[in-house]
């Protein structure tokens, strides 16, 4: 765009039309449009190929197009290049759907004067200039959001084999010299190990987390009763261990990653576990159809969630329980957000301190054959 003129190609059929936009156009501060006409589309698009203009100002019906069809063209021809539609007064819903495909802005033969015609033209450049800005910016963000998740992954790979020396360093000075020194250092020592499994298990939920890539959806079927029965086999010693019962009900065949799937509910029904109250823990899993959707639900009757905490629970390294009484990286909820957006569903929860926590979370029905 010149700084001092607007380069607009004028696309109508009218030569009447024409010759009052172009009048309009002159009235305005000297140097601030210049003008290209065109009478017929392919004439325009021949003249937008040649040299590209600022601004497209278009009828909708001309001798060799009409209609949609005909904003359609322009548009597609550069989609870099701003539409302001002419239109009549029968005809404003055609330009409104213009502009729900593209478009800028639309003007009203017969109700446009020369400020109302140079304001729109002005305003369709800046807009445009603005979304090409914002695609761009968003364009960056995703590629820092890739370059960030890949450095993410690798420093957290990498940290994974030191610190697995360094925990076993730990462990064999536990088991060796425990109460042969004084309570210092005993101390000291668990002290020691306590934190570095804590790590341990940082590392390795940040490494499941950044594994699972939401822009990637899955292909093929799961069947969720086999990725419970997989995932409370993983879990069978805590389960003994809790005195939990687990009741599953008819769980369907879903579009997606099994092995996913399987993380997702031994998650949800680990979280079940670590979380219980003085209750025997009790855990239900059941699903129901909606629509081209299953809605699945792990019900606990554990300590529940405070309200307050209900909208953060998903976000990664928040946790359930800031006083630490319970070992939770904060990750793992995170995780199972992100295996649930990849898999084109949402998760949320019903809970209350006290009654329990209903997870629920959707996934796509599984394609029919």
């Amino acid at each position: 765009m010149n700084e001092n003129s607007i380069e607009v190609l004028l696309i109508e059929d009218n030569p009447g039309d024409a010759l009052l936009i172009k009048e309009m156009l002159r009235e305005l501060p000297h140097g601030s449009f210049s003008l290209t006409p065109a009478s017929r589309l392919a004439t325009g698009l021949a003249a937008m190929s040649a040299q590209r203009p600022d601004v497209v100002l278009l009828d909708l019906s001309l001798p060799d197009s009409s209609g949609l069809d005909t904003f359609t063209r322009v548009h597609e021809a550069d989609r870099g290049v701003p539409v302001v539609v002419l239109t009549g007064l029968d005809d404003e819903e055609l330009a409104l759907e213009a502009m729900r495909t593209g478009a800028q802005d639309y003007l009203v033969k017969g109700q446009i004067d020369s400020r109302l015609l140079g304001r729109a033209l002005r305003y369709a450049c800046e807009r445009q200039r603005i979304e090409v800005e914002l695609e761009q910016t968003a364009d960056r963000l995703v590629d820092s959001e890739k370059e960030l998740a890949q450095f993410a992954y690798v420093f957290s790979h990498d940290m994974i084999d030191p610190l697995r020396r360094v925990l076993g360093y730990l462990e064999a000075l536990h088991d060796r010299y425990h109460g042969q020194m004084d309570d210092d250092a005993d101390e000291f020592i668990d002290g020691s190990l306590d934190w570095a499994r804590r790590m341990w298990s940082l590392v390795d939920e940040l490494l499941a987390y950044l594994r699972v890539d939401p822009r990637t959806p899955p292909s093929g079927d799961a069947d969720c009763a086999t990725a419970v029965r997989d995932a409370v086999a993983e879990l069978d010693g805590s389960i003994r261990e809790a005195q939990a019962s687990i009741q599953v009900g008819q769980l369907p065949t879903v579009a997606g990653d099994a092995e996913q799937l399987r993380q997702l509910f031994a998650t949800l029904i680990a979280n079940a576990l670590r979380f219980r109250s003085e209750r025997p823990p009790r855990i239900d899993i059941e699903a129901r159809r909606e629509d081209s959707t299953w809605m699945v639900t792990v019900r606990d009757n554990g300590i529940g969630i405070e309200a307050g905490q209900v909208d953060r629970i998903f976000l990664v390294f928040k946790r359930l329980d800031a006083r630490g009484r319970y070992l939770s990286t904060g990750t793992g909820l995170a995780v199972c957000k992100r295996i649930v957006e990849r898999h084109g569903g949402r998760i949320w929860v019903d809970s209350a301190p006290g009654e329990g926590a209903a997870f629920h979370f959707t996934l796509p029905v599984a394609p029919a054959g």
